[in-house]
């Protein structure tokens, strides 16, 4: 995680505060192949070896919309791994949460309230990160459903008392997530973590890192097609060390 120190920090302090069950929320925002889902990997990895649970969702445009995919997608994470409560044990909301899960068919064939859902997701959280913290992330949130946005709003209120953190990522193309942010940051509700370009001499030590050797063997040709790729710094820096391997 070159140059992006400021960032990593302030997020191992959000999980250490969600382990002592002070919950909040972090928008990770920037430009396309700038690396928010490599912070993101990061803070999964970082999440995962001070022993908290940790998923992550994903929002997507491809095939047919799917209501709450990304918390879906964690919901179903987490019952792989053996890690979601009882339905009993969440009281009202048991039924809400099997029917996000597919395992009860919907009641009339309408979806649940938008509250319901994010009181449910609210209660999960706070259910299985109660012994010792709990990361969620939801990444491309800036191609997420209305339902799902809705679910996060909610969540972005109430998280501050559970032992949860919120990391949140989306690009800044003006879109309902970005706004979301916004006036999440004006409400004090979440932070903002906004992704600048890596400077020469940092894109140096990360061309130097894929490739093994010191940054100052690193040749100007390599640096110049890793500053000038687009599709991404640390993406190319990975093609350009496999090519100069090849």
């Amino acid at each position: 995680m070159i140059g992006r120190t400021a960032e990593t920090e302030r997020i191992a302090a959000a999980l250490a505060a969600a382990r002592s069950g002070r919950g909040g929320a972090l928008f990770v925002t920037g430009e396309p192949g700038i690396g928010k889902t490599r912070l993101a990997t990061a803070a999964l990895d970082a999440a995962a070896s001070a022993d908290m649970v940790a998923v992550r969702g994903r929002a997507s445009t491809v095939g047919p919309p799917v209501p709450y995919r990304p918390l879906v997608e964690a919901l179903l994470l987490l019952a792989r791994a053996g890690l979601l409560p009882d339905p009993e044990e969440l009281g009202a909301y048991g039924p809400v949460m099997a029917r996000l899960l597919g395992h009860t068919p919907d009641t009339g064939g309408r979806a649940a309230p938008h509250l319901a859902v994010a009181e449910t997701v609210l209660r999960l959280l706070a259910a299985v990160g109660r012994q010792r913290g709990c990361l969620l992330v939801l990444d491309d949130l800036h191609d997420a459903d209305a339902d799902t946005l809705a679910v996060v709003e909610y969540l972005l209120d109430h998280i501050g008392q559970q032992p949860a953190l919120l990391l949140l990522v989306a690009g800044r193309t003006p879109r309902a997530a970005t706004e979301l942010a916004l006036h999440a940051r004006r409400r004090e509700a979440a932070e903002i973590l906004d992704l600048n370009p890596l400077t020469h001499a940092e894109v140096r030590l990360l061309v130097a890192a894929e490739l093994g050797t010191a940054p100052v063997d690193v040749c100007p040709g390599l640096l110049h097609r890793a500053v000038t790729g687009s599709a991404g710094i640390p993406f190319v820096a990975k093609e350009l060390a496999h090519d100069h391997a090849a």
